[in-house]
């Protein structure tokens, strides 16, 4: 790299590809003292806290893997091909919104309904204290998602205050002005550790790549541009290598959810329990009719289907989990009711008492 003005050589080193670890402290993270208390599998069990703190540990190994060649690849080409990091944390990402929506049409009543959806406001109020904007807006995006918002019948079961609470998560990720309440969030944490909303931040290395002379062009770089460059990368975590502060991880939940999330799920047939929850009506339409504020259309439509393997690795490690906690005799069987239990983290997927029918 030629730089034009003279620069600091550690700022430089700042840039320096070469300078990125190898993933050996993500798998550090995880290794910890093993939680001792007993753990429940079934989400009307798991308390908000749980729920942020396992998705935060989920997000922010998936975004914290994402390397700089793959990003200077997708704000060039202005695609994902060639980018299977990056492609899977945005993945992670839709897996998200489209589980909140499938867990809140899951339910069959109205109020039960909104009890889900009051859940996920206080998941994201936790995953905001958290200072986790990235899997926020998954959640958010999936809670005011039009599948969800025209509800009608549903919202109506919702108190003032949890209405008013999450209109304010979703002004705070609103588009309006540059996202303006983000970016003013995003400022007075300072220094605290935080998990931005990636798709923001490559739209703006996207904008800052198209507004100046091109480097492989010139092979030069001035003073203000390489500062700019350093700050708009600054917000990945890959490349700041900030350590977390999240409570310790649960594994057991966390590998519950993995498998949930490694659920493709199908836009269509979300809509289409969505009508059969409420068929349409004057209402809901008028409820629905305006655009939705919480949007992430850099992640249209990206769903990595994850290999066989990673499945595999996921699905053993929730059994070993569901037999931890619940057989509780060690003779290698779980009642039917915890088993239903469980079962309802998945509610896109057939009965599992038919998924191994054949053998």
């Amino acid at each position: 790299m030629v730089i034009d003005d003279e620069i600091d050589e550690l700022a430089v080193n700042e840039l320096d590809v070469s300078s990125v670890p190898s993933y050996a402290w993500l798998r550090n993270v995880s290794v910890r003292n093993p939680v001792s208390r007993h753990v429940s599998l079934c989400f009307e069990q798991w308390s908000p806290e749980d729920i942020s703190n396992s998705m935060s540990h989920i997000d922010y190994k998936a975004l914290s893997r994402v390397t700089i060649p793959e990003i200077k690849k997708y704000i060039k080409a202005g695609k994902l091909n060639g980018t299977p990091i990056l492609e899977r944390s945005i993945t992670v990402f839709n897996s998200i919104s489209s589980w909140v929506q499938c867990m809140i049409l899951s339910k069959s009543l109205p109020k039960q309904r909104a009890e889900i959806i009051t859940k996920f406001v206080n998941v994201g109020k936790h995953l905001k204290k958290l200072n986790n904007f990235n899997t926020l807006m998954a959640v958010i995006g999936g809670v005011t998602h039009s599948n969800i918002s025209r509800l009608y019948k549903t919202h109506s079961f919702l108190s003032h205050e949890t209405k008013k609470e999450l209109n304010a998560l979703t002004q705070l990720l609103s588009n309006h002005s540059n996202f303006g309440l983000y970016r003013k969030s995003m400022q007075e944490t300072k220094t605290k550790f935080k998990i931005p909303i990636m798709g923001i931040h490559l739209k703006d290395l996207i904008a800052w790549n198209g507004n100046g002379p091109s480097f492989d062009k010139t092979g030069t770089i001035t003073l203000k541009r390489f500062f700019q460059l350093a700050n708009l990368l600054s917000y990945f975590l890959g490349v700041n290598r900030v350590a977390h502060n999240l409570m310790d991880p649960n594994m057991d939940l966390i590998n519950t959810l993995k498998v949930s999330f490694d659920i493709t799920y199908n836009e269509n047939d979300i809509y289409d329990l969505s009508l059969k929850r409420e068929p349409k009506t004057l209402l809901n339409f008028q409820s629905s009719s305006s655009k939705s504020v919480v949007f992430a259309d850099w992640a249209s439509g990206v769903c990595q289907q994850p290999d066989s393997d990673t499945v595999n690795k996921h699905i053993a490690a929730m059994v070993d989990a569901v037999f931890k906690h619940y057989d509780h005799d060690r003779d290698s069987y779980i009642s039917k009711a915890e088993f239903e239990q469980i079962a309802g983290n998945f509610p896109f997927i057939d009965a599992f008492v038919a998924i191994d029918a054949d053998r």
